[in-house]
């Protein structure tokens, strides 16, 4: 006798899975590559340099969510500016609050390590999704 209901398997985990791993793969490659600018630019040692990077990317990736809720998915031109103009201001915050002696070395410092991450990982990615379903799919 045949079941009269048929099981339906809705895989709802993976998209969010593959999400959380990019994002952390994604943030632990920003957070590298501008440790080597913070590193370049005198901020401190390379390790040192890495804690903070991992630090503010973290803070800004929580803020990025934020304004994600808000603003939506809304096109690159519209979000892009602002995140980044965003990450400036709260990563130069938090390298303040790390070398508080250090005002204009630390402005400095966060203009060009999120310049050196958004042209070097994010737009990348912007440009050429295939990157991010390439890192998903490593993974998964």
């Amino acid at each position: 006798m045949k079941p009269m209901f048929t099981p339906i398997c809705y895989d709802v985990a993976t998209p969010y899975l593959a999400f959380g791993i990019v994002l952390a793969v994604l943030t632990l490659v920003i957070g590298f590559v501008e440790a080597l600018v913070l590193h370049a630019k005198q901020w401190g040692s390379f390790g040192r340099s890495l804690g903070a990077a991992l630090l503010m990317n973290a803070v800004s990736t929580l803020f990025g969510f934020l304004l994600i809720a808000y603003v939506g998915w809304a096109k690159p031109y519209i979000w892009l500016p602002v995140s980044f103009g965003l990450s400036v201001l709260i990563e130069a915050g938090i390298l303040l609050l790390l070398k508080r002696q250090a005002q204009r070395q630390n402005w400095d410092a966060s203009l060009k390590a999120n310049l050196a991450s958004y042209v070097f990982v994010i737009l990348p990615c912007i440009i050429w999704p295939e990157i991010i379903n390439g890192i998903a799919n490593i993974f998964l």
